[in-house]
């Protein structure tokens, strides 16, 4: 091969040099034990499909970099930037190579290509303390009727009732809904019908009042804890017959307000 050309290869000879390559630049940025190393080239790749699902992921040298490097303090992300900014966000597929997540088009994209249970979502690496206000546009780009998978906007770190984390989400089982979840349980749990394809859902936390809400307005409140929150932004089923091939994406995570606070 002529020194000024590019070819495309593939095999575990082609790949073992590349990811070694990347694991001597994480070793160089202070990244640990080999453990350590293997936890970020693995988390940090970019989620594909695959029968091979050896993590799931394609590598990502530039965010495993991020990874390893102090987290950017500001959580807003429009996702113009044409890549996961892994400086912000934490990503999690399972299983393995059930589908891809990718910034395209200014948006975060996710297909689930195979049927069954999935999961698909970012979780920023920062929270944030006090009060706070924050919102994701959302946009349903393959979703046949009845297909059991949510979008969801949710606040980890409070406290679960034990209907799912306090969020908003957007399903489709039985019906197509909104859902306001929170720590009261089954007794604080709303529910609105919708016929909705794309719109913003959103957290607002007012002292120890915790309130959700979608682009019509706020759909329901109720307490919850002060501590500081991270927020995730996630595509997902439990069901084992829930179809493949659904698609959504992401747009304008935004935080309104509320104090950033950094591990």
């Amino acid at each position: 091969m002529a020194p000024d050309m590019y070819v495309a290869q593939n095999g575990t000879s082609f790949a073992a040099p590349l990811v070694t390559g990347a694991a001597g630049i994480l070793q160089a940025l202070g990244a640990g034990s080999p453990a350590n190393i293997k936890l970020y080239l693995t988390a940090s790749g970019d989620p594909i499909v695959t029968d091979k699902p050896i993590g799931g992921r394609r590598l990502n040298v530039f965010c495993a970099v991020q990874l390893v490097l102090p987290p950017s303090q500001t959580l807003t992300d429009d996702f113009s930037e044409g890549y996961r900014d892994c400086s912000r966000w934490f990503t999690t597929v399972q299983p393995p190579g059930i589908g891809l997540m990718a910034v395209g088009n200014q948006q975060l994209e996710m297909v689930k290509a195979s049927s069954g249970i999935g999961y698909m979502g970012l979780a920023t690496r920062c929270k944030l303390a006090g009060d706070f206000d924050v919102q994701v546009d959302y946009r349903l780009s393959i979703w046949p009727a009845q297909n059991f998978h949510t979008v969801r906007l949710m606040a980890s770190d409070l406290p679960d009732g034990g209907t799912g984390f306090p969020g908003v989400y957007r399903n489709s089982y039985a019906d197509e809904n909104y859902q306001f979840r929170n720590q009261l349980g089954t007794a604080g749990l709303v529910s609105v019908p919708t016929t909705d394809t794309s719109g913003t859902i959103g957290l607002k936390r007012t002292g120890q009042t915790l309130s959700g809400y979608t682009s019509l307005g706020t759909i329901g409140s109720a307490t919850t804890t002060p501590n500081p929150a991270g927020f995730t932004i996630d595509f997902a089923t439990p069901s084992t017959t829930a179809p493949g091939d659904v698609a959504i994406a992401f747009d304008n995570f935004k935080v309104n307000s509320g104090s950033v606070s950094c591990p």
